[in-house]
């Protein structure tokens, strides 16, 4: 007679059941994160999870999306100069030797980024560049031995009727260059016809012409005197179709050009009432201004009351207070100011000067726009409520 093991109870067999599937479900949420294979032009992991789940960004779909220069608007295609802007998401920041961003031209060199300068820290993040030539670019989330990984594609090409400078191989769009460079001047050639290229000096005196077409549609300067030049894309008939601006630099000789402008906003000048004065200063290059100095001197008949800066690189208020100065100004760099004087007890008729003027101790290139002056006339009146600053 064959001996039959007794049943197990109704309550434990159910218990076993779930006890196995319990470890059927783990075995496979461990096989799906050891296991998680990427193909190279993506790092994406998922896996099945429960809607209550706190999961972990490396188990996330990374994401790598391209915008305008506001990082708000979509956009994937743009005019060389624009600024693009990339978003990351859902990035593992914990993975070794850190991820980063790299901006690929369409030969698949890197044009910029890496582990130090382009570094993912934090999700989501935003980086911005300007492209320095036209074609397909790719943006990609980079790691150790893998420069292209989550690839956003966008592309850059020349605005229409559109003039550039690039390097002298008219490859890499390039703005700044040194007495002795090459400039290439290359433009949209989506025209027919003959059309010029005018190379115009600080002056306004076009220092040479060149003729170009479709098909030849750049030309070349070799660059021998430091400055601010344009060039210009013209029509045979002299009609203006785009210009573009480019500084050329001595090493051997910084030079720049310093400019200040002054204005008066509207409203009467009484005696004893308070005069307001805006005040604008720029460095329009080509190099870097040392020692800096803003000053706006005390006119007769005028009682300083406060100088303010409202924008730019921090200059440092002197005594007195309507001087200013900075160490280190910029090619391109501008700053403004707000001054504020009380008008002495003067005859309505009295004409009442203010100059500004600014300086450096570098070489300056054109004095004519150094000191502004704004004229004003006092009025019968009555001056309004006390400044209260």
């Amino acid at each position: 007679m064959n001996q039959r093991s007794a049943p197990l109870p109704h309550f434990l067999s159910t218990k076993l059941i779930r006890i196995s599937i319990a470890i059927a479900v783990l075995s496979l949420i461990a096989l799906a994160v050891s296991y998680s294979p990427r193909p190279a032009s993506s790092h994406a992991r998922k896996v099945l999870r429960p809607s209550s789940m706190k999961v972990p960004s490396f188990l996330l779909q990374e994401t790598m999306t391209t915008f305008a220069a506001d990082c708000a608007t979509p956009k994937s295609s743009f005019f060389l100069g624009e600024t693009v802007c990339a978003k990351t998401d859902n990035v593992d920041l914990n993975y070794p030797g850190g991820r980063w961003v790299h901006w690929l031209r369409s030969d698949l060199s890197i044009a910029h980024g890496s582990s130090t300068t382009t570094l993912i820290t934090q999700n989501p993040q935003f980086f911005a560049f300007v492209p320095d030539q036209t074609g397909t670019w790719k943006v990609t989330i980079a790691e150790t031995n893998d420069i292209s990984q989550t690839p956003a594609v966008f592309t850059v090409s020349l605005a229409p009727e559109s003039v550039a400078t690039y390097d002298s191989t008219c490859a890499l769009a390039q703005d700044h260059f040194n007495t002795g460079d090459t400039v290439c001047a290359k433009v949209d050639p989506n025209f027919t016809g003959s059309r010029f290229i005018y190379w115009v000096d600080d002056q306004g005196a076009a220092v040479q012409t060149d003729v170009v077409s479709s098909t030849s549609p750049s030309a070349t300067r070799t660059m021998t005197v430091a400055g601010n030049y344009w060039v210009y894309f013209s029509d045979s008939d002299g009609s203006l179709r785009s210009k573009h601006g480019f500084t050329v630099s001595d090493p051997t000789q910084p030079e720049v050009d310093l400019a200040v402008f002054k204005a008066r906003p509207s409203g009467d000048v009484v005696a004893g009432g308070f005069i307001t004065y805006q005040v604008y200063v720029t460095n329009r290059g080509p190099d870097t201004a040392s020692s800096v100095q803003l000053t706006d001197p005390q006119p007769t008949n005028l009682t300083f009351v406060s100088a303010t800066q409202d924008s730019g690189p921090a200059f440092t208020q002197g005594s007195p207070g309507s001087t200013w100065t900075i160490a280190s100004f910029q090619a391109g760099a501008e700053a403004f100011f707000t001054y504020t004087y009380q008008v002495g007890s003067v005859a309505a008729g009295t004409e009442i000067d203010n100059t500004a003027s600014i300086s450096s101790t570098t070489q300056e290139t054109h004095l004519a726009d150094n000191s502004s002056t704004v004229p004003a006339v006092v009025v019968t009146g009555s001056p309004g409520a006390t400044c209260s600053l």
